[in-house]
């Protein structure tokens, strides 16, 4: 008696089964598609092919969507905090949409200088000195 071996109808690997709720979660925490591929254990171009095959919609499209959706829910969620009475939160939103700043005031103290006048042999020698320069150098005086 004969054993018949039963054949896979689709030689291959099995169809990955991709949850899209789930995807669509991890790009609304702006994850990349490489990252979320590699969580599915599937290559890139699958999960492009797949994203289109399955929902009607390039992959580009519905992550663009997806990510923005993220942000917004992000700063709904930031707004709310700040209504229900998170101070922090409340100024670091006035900072962020209202543009305020901490005022920084910052002082300076300069040490006051006390100029002492020259005794009369430091103010000669000095005196000196231009004078032998000028004679060395007569056009150095000139263009001064």
């Amino acid at each position: 008696m004969k054993t018949q071996i039963k054949r896979n109808p689709r030689p291959g690997r099995p169809k990955a089964i991709i949850d899209w709720k789930k995807v669509g979660r991890y790009l609304q925490a702006q994850c990349s598609a490489t990252g979320i591929a590699g969580i599915l254990g599937i290559s890139v171009d699958t999960f492009y092919t797949r994203c289109k095959k399955d929902n009607n919609i390039d992959f580009t499209v519905f992550s663009e969507q997806k990510k923005a959706e993220g942000k917004e829910l992000l700063r709904a969620q930031l707004f709310n905090q700040a209504m229900d009475g998170n101070v922090t939160m409340g100024i670091w939103l006035s900072k962020q949409y209202l543009g305020f700043k901490d005022q920084v005031e910052q002082t300076i103290q300069i040490p006051e200088l006390k100029v002492q006048p020259m005794n009369p042999e430091e103010q000669e020698r000095i005196n000196n000195s231009i004078q032998m320069l000028n004679e060395s150098n007569p056009g150095l005086s000139e263009k001064s």
